[in-house]
């Protein structure tokens, strides 16, 4: 079934803050994406730092 009457207008207003609130978060996560690569990286040129996974070797 399909709406019988369709208003672009509206529905871009209607759709304008959801539209945002997904772009913020999507922003969010890459800036916490980001900060998580950059901690790893400083990690990983530290060697005395502690891993948070210990692997035994036989």
């Amino acid at each position: 079934m399909s709406a019988s009457d369709t208003n672009i207008a509206k529905q871009k207003k209607r759709h304008v803050g959801p539209l945002v609130g997904i772009a913020a978060a999507l922003g969010f996560a890459a800036v916490l994406f980001f900060g998580f690569l950059l901690w790893t990286a400083y990690l990983a040129d530290n060697p005395n730092a502690e891993s948070p996974v210990t692997i035994l070797a036989d």
